[in-house]
């Protein structure tokens, strides 16, 4: 299997080397351009690279069509706008669908938590699941991250952590051929298991320099049999504090620092990452403005969409660039006024509601 399936970014997996394929539109009855859109945004912008209809029905016949779209040349609506669609679809995923992409936070995902937590015959009822609780939230908290506090990620497994990641310089670099990765700051969403391993590595990354948050829950029971006050050492160790309560608790540990918090207050997630050296950050909080950036060779490539309304705002970029804003629906290119502070560009980002944006680095 390719190294890729190592990232997981924000909704999608990375199955065929750069390529992340996503069915999309099933079943959602009779939508408007706009929805198309509104979906398509928040797919690309989430790591998905190549969308699959699920909405093509090969019958002329609509009596044969039962779940709608109906997305073809045949529909008096949808017809109308395919092609115009098609070419931005095209526009964009040219572009992300190469190189690797770039991130400076990461979101620990919980399996360990998950599997601890799990129960294949819930009340006798298997077809419902297993059970979860309020603090299993990492679902959640993505997607408040990426819509709300306008901060893109990635899920980083504990076992890739472990494995497959090094530490220098209060950064966890992902060691992988496509996704090359440097995380500042890792997220752990509420979770009630953790192995020692995975507690260690964390322990290393604060120490080294790096910022950890904790949102909602502590965890609290050791993977390995009889090992968890242990755990719960190193968590008091490390946020100085082995529950959460209802007001934040921020610990320092040299240069790096843990901060806890309760899910309630989640968008000072936003406060702690302005302050810290972002490959890329929003400096006015734009609430449905999400993106993405994905590193080509030399050259950089950020895909921004505005989903809930206009947005206007600073960006600030890690690495001096000469940037070009291109629009995917018309093919327009326009160079792009910037600033530099240091090693940092700062450009003005403008977009309607519903409008997206492919900004280029220049060589």
């Amino acid at each position: 299997a390719s190294e890729a399936y190592k990232v997981v970014s924000s909704a999608a997996v990375n199955w065929n080397k750069e390529l992340v394929m996503c069915e999309c539109f099933g079943a959602m009855e009779d939508i408007t351009e706009e929805a198309i859109y509104r979906e398509s945004y928040d797919l690309f912008t989430k790591g998905v690279n190549m969308l699959i209809p699920h909405a093509v029905w090969y019958n002329a016949n609509e009596e044969k069509v039962k779940f709608k779209p109906e997305l073809s040349y045949r529909h008096d609506y949808y017809g109308k706008l395919l092609p115009e669609y098609n070419k931005y679809c095209a526009e964009v995923q040219s572009r992300l669908q190469n190189g690797g992409q770039v991130n400076s936070v990461a979101v620990l995902y919980p399996i360990e938590s998950l599997q601890y937590m799990y129960s294949l015959n819930w009340e006798g009822t298997p077809q419902l699941g297993g059970p979860t609780s309020e603090k299993n939230n990492y679902l959640r908290l993505g997607q408040v991250l990426s819509r709300e506090l306008n901060c893109d990620y990635t899920f980083l497994h504990p076992e890739v952590l472990q494995h497959d990641c090094s530490i220098k310089d209060g950064m966890v670099s992902l060691e992988n051929s496509i996704h090359d990765q440097k995380f500042r700051v890792i997220i752990l969403p509420g979770m009630k298991a953790m192995s020692l391993k995975t507690a260690a590595k964390l322990k290393e990354f604060v120490t080294c320099g790096g910022t950890l948050i904790a949102v909602s829950e502590l965890p609290s029971i050791a993977v390995e049999s009889g090992q968890s006050a242990k755990l719960q050492e190193m968590m008091l160790e490390l946020f100085g504090t082995s529950n959460i309560g209802m007001s934040i608790r921020k610990k320092g540990h040299g240069t790096g620092m843990c901060y806890a918090m309760p899910y309630a207050q989640v968008e000072q997630v936003s406060e702690i990452l302005q302050t810290l050296n972002l490959d890329t950050k929003i400096m006015q909080k734009v609430s449905g403005l999400q993106y993405i950036h994905k590193r080509i060779a030399d050259t950089d490539v950020w895909y921004f969409a505005s989903i809930l309304g206009q947005a206007d705002t600073e960006v600030i970029l890690d690495g001096k660039f000469e940037l070009t804003a291109i629009d995917p629906k018309s093919g327009e290119k326009q160079i792009l006024p910037v600033a530099y502070n240091g090693d940092a560009t700062m450009f003005r980002l403008q977009l309607e509601k519903e409008q997206s944006i492919l900004v280029e680095s220049r060589k």
